[in-house]
């Protein structure tokens, strides 16, 4: 869905409620986003919104270029890792944790892999036989061109499916990972004023 800055005129004689003059609004077109911007501001002037200008200012952005995903595998009584991979998005999320795969099996991971179908990350298998253990997954944006985002503190909560771990050893850890095509979190501007 798109996001539109919806402006108010300057007319004089406008009585504007809280000085608003200005509304960011997700919408799936821009009439449908002026006319939700006409309900907007309780006790001011339908009119104004309705004749205020509609501009997109951004789609959410589905490519992952830049994000970092982090796979570790920990022992569930100590917490310490002793499988910590990290790979860099170059587009998609397919790509993405295709490069994961190949990371988490060069180390003793030898049953790693990815269903492109079902978006499910395997980040060991059951020949792998560490079921038993826990899996902490993160994406890390890059640095965004509002604010900088230490890659090693910022990760976002950008919702994973079922993550299967401290089952039985003889099981698989999983992952869902995000659809390619969903909406990324980003912050697209600052609004001052």
């Amino acid at each position: 869905m798109t996001a539109y800055l919806i402006t108010g005129t300057n007319d004089c004689g406008v009585t504007r409620r809280g000085d608003a003059r200005k509304l960011i609004v997700h919408a799936p077109s821009s009439a449908v986003a002026l006319r939700l911007a006409t309900k907007a501001v309780p006790g001011m002037s339908a009119a104004y919104w309705a004749a205020a200008t509609a501009t997109a200012i951004d789609t959410a952005a589905t490519d992952w270029t830049g994000w970092t995903a982090r796979c570790q595998i920990r022992n569930p009584t100590t917490g310490i890792a002793f499988v910590d991979v990290s790979s860099v998005a170059t587009g998609t999320m397919d790509a993405l944790a295709a490069a994961l795969v190949t990371a988490l099996n060069a180390t003793a991971i030898n049953a790693a892999a990815y269903n492109s179908t079902t978006n499910v990350l395997t980040v060991a298998g059951t020949a792998d036989a560490l079921g038993d253990q826990d899996v902490v997954f993160d994406l890390i944006p890059p640095a965004s061109p509002v604010q900088s985002v230490p890659a090693d503190s910022a990760t976002m909560n950008v919702p994973l499916g079922t993550v299967t771990d401290k089952g039985s050893s003889g099981s698989a850890l999983t992952v869902a990972l995000p659809a390619d095509n969903y909406a990324i979190p980003a912050v697209i501007g600052v609004l001052k004023g």
